[in-house]
């Protein structure tokens, strides 16, 4: 496995200027707006004591949008909406056993500890209360309920489907539609 040097954040962080194409946030305190480029190649995706990966935010959202691509075949779909929060500093391999003033950039990294996104589908829409929302999908995913420390077990996310949504990193989501817990666990040969 090899280790990529992480960039600032402040780089991969959408601006309040750039153009937003989803109408609104789902969420807005203490998250940061990210890309899933951003996800996929400058976060460290957590293993678990036995050396077996943790399944990445980024794995997760893309497992949901083809999922939702498939189900909506011919459905305008905005571009991803993904909040972050709750960072965590680790080391690279390279850097065990070295106190934390002795680090160099390159052997520091950075995961995520609560993910949270949307993808809304504009074409599907319902008027509620004379207001006109849009169809959301989207998940939610806190590695605080998975134990890091132990060996790998099922691993917790949750989904959810409907017009009006409320979504909280804590893995608590409000909606008029569905809400479901999966759970995943991979094995290998």
């Amino acid at each position: 496995m090899e280790l990529v040097t992480v960039n600032h954040i402040e780089n991969q962080l959408i601006s309040k200027e750039a153009v937003l194409v989803s109408s609104g946030n789902f969420i807005e305190v203490n998250t940061q707006k990210v890309y899933l480029h951003y996800l996929k190649t400058e976060c460290l995706t957590p293993f678990y004591s036995d050396n077996m990966p943790s399944i990445s935010h980024a794995e997760f959202i893309n497992a949901t949008s083809e999922l939702v691509h498939t189900k909506f075949p011919n459905t305008e779909v905005f571009q991803l909406n993904i909040k972050i929060s709750h960072t965590m500093q680790v080391r690279v391999a390279a850097a065990i056993g070295k106190s934390i003033t002795e680090f160099t950039p390159e052997e520091k990294s950075i995961y995520y500890q609560r993910l949270a996104f949307m993808i809304e589908l504009p074409t599907l829409t319902e008027k509620m209360n004379n207001n006109s929302l849009s169809q959301v999908v989207g998940g939610v995913r806190a590695l605080n309920k998975e134990n890091l420390f132990s060996n790998r077990g099922l691993e917790r996310f949750q989904v959810f489907i409907g017009f009006k949504n409320i979504v909280c990193t804590n893995l608590c989501i409000s909606t008029d539609g569905l809400i479901a817990e999966i759970r995943e666990l991979v094995l290998l040969n």
